[in-house]
């Protein structure tokens, strides 16, 4: 199979395929490329991720399986060849191992490319409850009541309560 570009013209290899051994080989030939070509028709409808990746790893998936059925004509054995079109399956062990494969590709590409996009490193930047706060206006806090020398806390009349240290009343 050539090197595939895009989704469709890996599909569109596949269904030349097809229609050339519809004419030209025995039956078994343009089953196996039907089969094929319908299943690359439901994966194309699926979420599955058509990275260069993961196009590369379905071409190379599409080639084995037929290389296999080459080998199994070229030992003239059209029983195990008539068989390698129920590979063209979702549920079939070598699709699965490859589908999972495409997954993992795509799910660290996601994970390298948020990090990438928020320029932050693995540990989080927490800001602490100091940088948070809003400073009081110096001239508010020299017009605050005192008792002695000490500010009065303004615990009961703050939304948050009193943060100040032990030193106010």
């Amino acid at each position: 199979m050539p090197e595939a570009a895009s989704f469709s013209v890996l599909v569109g290899a596949v269904d030349v395929l097809c229609n050339i051994t519809r004419h030209l080989y025995q039956p078994v030939v343009h089953d196996t490329l039907q089969a094929a070509a319908a299943f690359l028709g439901k994966l194309r409808v699926t979420e599955l991720p058509t990275s260069t990746e993961a196009l590369a790893e379905i071409t190379a998936w599409i080639d084995d399986r037929l290389e296999l059925f080459r080998v199994f004509v070229a030992d003239d054995d059209w029983q195990q060849a008539s068989t390698v079109k129920s590979h063209f399956s979702a549920a079939h062990e070598s699709f699965v191992r490859v589908h999972q494969l495409i997954r993992r590709q795509d799910l660290i590409s996601a994970v390298k490319g948020a990090k990438a996009a928020s320029g932050r490193s693995d540990k989080p930047n927490r800001a602490t409850e100091a940088d948070k706060r809003v400073s009081i206006p110096v001239e508010i806090r020299n017009a605050l009541p005192k008792q002695g020398k000490k500010k009065i806390c303004l615990r009961f009349l703050s939304a948050q309560g009193c943060r100040g240290k032990k030193e106010t009343v």
